[in-house]
This record gives structure tokens, C-alpha cells and sequence, in this order.
């Protein structure tokens, strides 16, 4: 039922072993820390702008009030950066390899944090896995409730 899913929504999922996934996490990887500096700028101008025309201090807000600041900051954050910086976004994906083809043929493009120095090559030469012809095997319906998947997708083993 879960592989239908994916497979009708042409999503692809990707097992990623225990402790690694912050290594293939592209918002901790390349956006969170510039998206959150911008936040921080238009909320400490959205500050200073109400204050000079309401006359009011920050301290005396509302929670109704901070919230619409916060809500509107952020969705500013968001835009100016996703227009200035989409390169940062896309490039982000890309250097974890989680907007790579599967079929390996861009590998040379992975750049993950700590392992610079290593060269990614045809993991199934490597292990002398037969080639499948550029197929995959599929996860059948039979096993679609497999637990062993269960456990994998979350982490467990």
C-alpha cells in the first residue's frame, strides 16, 4: 500500500543509515543558518517600523501582535531568499544526492560534509553486484508490509 503510493506519486524513498542522516539534510546542510539570519534582519526592521509608527515598545505587544510580525518575517525570509538564493536551494539537494539520478550517473556531484577526500564510484562493481540493466529491483506488493522495511524506515534494526 505504502510502495503504491510512492510509486503512483513517482517518489523514489531512500533508506539512509543510522546515524547519518545529518549528512543528507539540505536545509541543516546549506539554508537553515542564512534563511535564519534573514528572519532575524526583517523581524528586527518589522520591530523598529511599528514601534516608530504605533509608538508602542516591543515588550508591550501582544502575543496576537508578535505572532503577525513572526508569521510575516518569516514568509518574507522565505521568499527573498528562495528568489536570490534558489541556486543554494537546488545545489543543496544536489550535493547530498537526494535530487541526483539513481542511476548513478552524476555520483561526482555528491558533496557531503567529511568525506571530501572520498571518490564515489559504481558501487555495484565495487561489491561485484551483477548490473540489472539500469533496473531496480521493486519492493513487491506481497512485501509491501514487510517489517524489515518497517524497521529501516525507522531507523531501528
Amino acid at each position: 500500500m505504502v510502495m503504491n503510493f510512492f510509486r503512483q506519486n513517482h517518489i523514489l524513498p531512500s533508506l539512509i543509515a543510522a546515524g547519518c542522516t545529518s549528512l543528507v539534510q539540505p536545509l541543516d546542510i546549506s539554508i537553515n543558518k542564512p534563511i535564519k539570519h534573514r528572519i532575524r534582519e526583517l523581524t528586527d526592521e518589522a520591530i523598529i517600523e511599528v514601534e516608530e509608527r504605533e509608538g508602542s515598545a516591543f515588550e508591550k505587544w501582544t502575543v496576537g501582535q508578535r505572532r503577525i510580525v513572526t508569521t510575516w518575517t518569516v514568509g518574507d525570509a522565505w521568499y527573498q531568499f528562495s528568489v536570490e538564493s534558489m541556486h543554494i536551494i537546488i545545489n543543496s539537494f544536489r550535493n547530498v544526492g537526494l535530487s541526483l539520478p539513481v542511476d548513478g550517473s552524476e555520483e561526482w556531484a555528491l558533496r557531503i560534509k567529511g568525506f571530501e577526500e572520498i571518490e564515489i564510484g559504481d558501487w555495484r562493481r565495487q561489491l561485484e553486484v551483477p548490473d540489472q540493466g539500469g533496473q531496480f529491483t521493486d519492493i513487491t506488493e506481497q512485501n509491501d508490509y514487510s517489517e524489515e522495511i518497517e524497521f529501516v524506515a525507522h531507523g531501528e534494526e
